[in-house]
């Protein structure tokens, strides 16, 4: 009797150990999709910044804001991105917005001087067309007081 309660209690461990485990593969999957498209869409992005390509980068910026965002970049005078570091995405609970914080490591051109810019990226999912789009408010590269990009 007391093999046969220790053999249940230890199936009923070995239960909810792996399904507990079970259900965070599952919270991390991504079945629709979604998240892979903003990973592949965001390195597209930042890769493009990467290689002072802004006007194709450009492209992934809400059709409305494009015109604000390319003259923000233009203010910041001749600069050259020579590097940059990206968090993790951090999305909602349905995958329709995520924000991502991206360090570029940069200089000016006509100064040498180098300095650090933070962008966090807003994504939002189109739900018709399920195309992630870039929606900033305010100047798209920020100055930060931090030497370097790391």
């Amino acid at each position: 009797m007391q093999r046969a309660t220790i053999a249940l209690l230890g199936g009923l461990l070995l239960l909810i150990t792996n399904g507990c485990a079970m259900l965070e593969l599952v919270d991390t999957r991504d079945f629709t999709g979604f998240k892979q498209q903003l990973t592949d869409t965001q390195k597209r992005y930042t890769r493009s910044m990467r290689w002072n390509e802004f006007t194709l980068a450009s492209q992934v910026v809400a059709p409305e804001s494009r015109s604000a965002y390319l003259k923000a970049l233009d203010a910041l005078g001749p600069i050259r991105i020579t590097d940059y570091e990206t968090a993790a995405p951090d999305y909602d609970a349905e995958a329709l917005t995520a924000t991502v914080v991206v360090r570029y490591a940069a200089y000016h051109e006509d100064t040498m001087q180098t300095v650090t810019l933070v962008e966090e990226q807003r994504w939002k999912r189109d739900l018709e067309s399920g195309d992630w789009r870039l929606d900033h408010e305010g100047p798209p590269l920020v100055e930060s007081k931090a030497v370097g990009a790391r």
